[in-house]
């Protein structure tokens, strides 16, 4: 679950989950996008998602455990709602049931930070070009985000433990906008993740992505976004939520 880092990352993730994890056999559900929120709808140009929370994935995910040996799920690309002002009680209040669901139908969850630490990483100045651009409608000014991306980030620090896994930040994987992971170190962040979910799996293999399959990724990313969701004219996979 995500939004458009694990868009763009999505089909390399998948690929080497699959690889290391054959011969067994791995069913993988998403809800994802750029700009999707968790709480909120979001999207790009005429794209529209519905909230994470709402779409429908963990009631299918529900449906499809029995007989399943492992369940692992990934939650990332938390901050959007923040940026379409949604309040941060809110915000807990839905990862919150998140969470319990998943660990209704028993799933290892790894969680990804809001990879941003607005006193080293993003000034005032940065923050009002970057909202301009991606999210030229929202009302949160900068030391609102700040505090909400501190809060969040604590109820994620909190919630940890168990089978809830709280992943590294991966800031030193993000572009020069902060948000999105650079093009040449994004197989370094999937990598990273990879790694750590296939320790809880029956793998010995290390879910190693290289930068190939990541820009492979990426274009697939361009496709679905184009066909499936611009322009319907591709049908969208059964996992797709």
């Amino acid at each position: 679950m995500g939004a458009s880092n694990l868009a763009r990352g999505y089909s390399a993730l998948a690929n080497c989950l699959v690889r290391c994890l054959a011969p067994h056999p791995v069913e993988i559900l998403h809800a994802m996008g750029p700009g999707r929120g968790y709480c909120a709808e979001g999207g790009i140009f005429n794209i529209t998602y519905s909230p994470i929370g709402s779409c429908g994935i963990l009631k299918s995910a529900s449906g499809r455990v029995r007989g399943v040996r492992r369940v692992v799920a990934l939650i990332t690309d938390i901050g959007n709602d923040i940026m379409y002002d949604v309040p941060v009680s809110e915000i807990t209040s839905c990862l919150n049931t998140l969470l319990q669901n998943l660990d209704a139908i028993g799933a290892d969850v790894f969680v990804n930070p809001i990879p941003l630490d607005f006193a080293e990483d993003v000034s005032e100045r940065q923050f009002r070009i970057l909202k301009s651009i991606f999210y030229p409608h929202s009302a949160v000014d900068y030391s609102r985000a700040a505090k909400a991306v501190t809060a969040v980030n604590g109820f994620l620090r909190d919630s940890a433990g168990g089978r809830i896994h709280l992943l590294p930040s991966a800031k030193d994987f993000c572009g020069v906008d902060k948000i999105h992971y650079s093009i040449f170190r994004s197989h370094k962040a999937w990598s990273q993740m990879a790694a750590e979910m296939l320790r809880v799996l029956p793998v010995e293999q290390a879910g190693k992505i290289g930068w190939l399959p990541t820009l492979n990724s990426l274009f697939a990313n361009m496709g679905r976004l184009v066909f499936c969701d611009m322009i319907p004219v591709r049908k969208k996979s059964p996992g797709t939520f």
